[in-house]
């Protein structure tokens, strides 16, 4: 989804965004679309995963233009790729113990999830993951 810049106070001047380097010319300024009750909102779309810089300025009636805010966005839509379960080692894994350690990798900085019979999360630190689970009761669990 692509952001929306939101501005709550009352806007008594015009507001545009830009994106662009600074060697693209100035006609890909955007206007604000503004509200009745004078907040303003620029809609801005993009499908590619990229990183956008964009700068938010206000002009007024007299064309007096404020700083340029700036912000970016990075849009990415990306699935991580899958990366593999170390322990155990088979699936379906039979044990007679009261606890399991389910470990594999993962890629740095990402979350793992895990669902099912237990959940648990985990930020995934040095390239591995592992949980430490303990079902109450025998039986399977998926």
């Amino acid at each position: 989804m692509a952001p929306a810049i939101h501005r709550p106070e009352r806007c008594s001047t015009a507001s545009t965004l830009s994106e662009r380097p600074l060697s693209r010319p100035r006609s890909d300024r955007q206007p604000a679309e503004r509200s009745v009750d004078g907040a303003f909102v620029i809609p801005v779309t993009r499908t590619s995963n990229a990183t956008y810089n964009f700068h938010l300025a206000q002009t007024d009636r007299a064309g007096n233009a404020s700083i340029a805010i700036l912000f970016q966005w990075v849009r990415d839509n990306t699935i991580p790729v899958t990366r593999a379960l170390t322990a155990p080692t088979s699936s379906p894994y039979y044990a007679a113990g009261t606890s399991l350690t389910i470990a594999g990798t993962c890629t740095s900085g990402l979350s793992v999830k895990l669902t099912g019979a237990s959940t648990a999360t985990q930020s995934c630190g040095g390239g591995v993951f592992s949980f430490h689970v303990s079902p109450a009761s025998d039986g399977s669990f998926d």
